[in-house]
């Protein structure tokens, strides 16, 4: 008999210890309760729009809260208030010297294709905003590679724990302006219209065009930077695996959102450019173990765009990935499923990814929704 046991029903996971619950933690899209020992301690936390509120209890007594409005936040403990406290005003003496060179901040809070998007269009915007000496802080690791494709000039700094309200778009500071790219309702309303079928604007790049104020024809010609370092080092990667450059397929088979195949979908696919002489490259992270008989090596943001360049075709699940991928111009083929289940969301159809996601404007794009189609690729 198992003493620890995690169990999972809806949107509540239940840990039990000998069979008396632990732990649980039950979420909807706008609360989250957790609840501990058998509810002798418990955390509510609420959010709405730009309002956040977390009350820790012991024993039903409120010990601690935290209320957040916009970037203004209050603490309490039982009941009385402590301390008041401008996230804005925090960040900008924290980073004050950061600052100090630079007229106007964007925070790039984007996984790779909003981000991709953004970035194609953002000497538009910097023009419509009036920012002549821009800083973008991004908050991921890889955003410095992306800014340094699309923007080679820009000031690009990564803070993984920015302290501001992810909620806001943003505030003003002395002859600043800190914009958030994007807040979190934003992308709360890209799913909610994707489910609503009166809502006038489906894609997800509509909504950011319409989010910036932006119309289509302000998209910059691609010119991507690639650094010669970068050239030499993934060459020396490409030799370190034997990959036939001149010859091979680049695989992307995982994806924030949509679901995923199984790998012995991939495996098959493997087999058949094998028997056509091709060498295969996968493109993995989340589930490396479950490809490792595929030919692959850790890549920066740049290097995997650069490989992708030389590749013969590039097939992948929908995914942000390929949102910058498609710019090589290369063939590609892109698969369409269902979305991932998320917490306090009802999950998104196979259609409605397509009404939110699907590629236009790209000759090099052919669109895949059906599973036996893709053997055929």
């Amino acid at each position: 008999m198992k003493i620890l046991m995690n169990e999972k029903l809806d949107n509540k996971r239940v840990v039990k210890l000998a069979g008396l619950p632990l732990m649980s933690v039950e979420k909807t899209k706008n609360t989250k309760l957790q609840s501990f020992l058998g509810g002798i301690v418990t955390a509510y936390k609420t959010f709405q729009d730009d309002y956040v509120s977390k009350d820790i209890r012991f024993l039903k007594l409120s010990t601690y809260k935290y209320i957040r409005r916009g970037n203004d936040v209050e603490c309490y403990l039982f009941n009385h208030k402590y301390k008041d406290k401008s996230l804005g005003r925090e960040f900008c003496r924290k980073y004050k010297n950061l600052l100090a060179n630079h007229d106007d901040v964007y925070v790039l809070h984007a996984n790779i294709g909003e981000s991709v998007i953004f970035l194609r269009l953002a000497r538009a915007y910097f023009e419509k905003m009036g920012t002549k000496k821009p800083l973008i802080i991004g908050l991921q690791e890889y955003h410095r590679d992306l800014v340094k494709m699309f923007l080679p000039d820009a000031d690009v700094e990564i803070i993984k724990r920015v302290k501001i309200s992810l909620y806001s778009d943003g505030f003003d500071f002395d002859d600043h302006k800190l914009r958030l790219i994007f807040p979190k309702s934003h992308y709360d309303k890209v799913e909610d219209d994707l489910r609503n079928p009166d809502a006038p604007v489906k894609h997800f790049v509509d909504q950011i065009l319409l989010k910036l104020g932006l119309a289509e024809s302000d998209f910059s010609d691609v010119q991507i930077n690639i650094p010669e370092e970068v050239r030499l080092s993934l060459l020396k990667k490409v030799k370190s695996i034997d990959l036939k450059l001149d010859n091979f397929v680049f695989f992307a088979p995982e994806a924030n959102t949509c679901e995923a195949y199984d790998s012995g979908f991939w495996y098959d696919l493997k087999r058949e450019y094998e028997s056509r002489g091709m060498d295969v490259y996968c493109n993995t992270h989340r589930h490396s173990q479950e490809y490792s008989d595929f030919k692959h090596v850790d890549l920066t943001l740049q290097e995997a765009y650069l490989l992708a360049s030389y590749s013969q075709k590039i097939i992948g699940l929908r995914s942000g990935l390929l949102d910058l991928l498609v710019l090589t111009g290369r063939p590609m083929s892109v698969i369409y499923t269902k979305a991932r289940i998320r917490d306090g969301f009802d999950k998104l159809t196979r259609d409605e990814i397509i009404d939110g996601f699907k590629f236009r404007n790209f000759e090099n794009v052919e669109e895949i929704v059906d599973k036996e189609v893709c053997k055929a690729i």
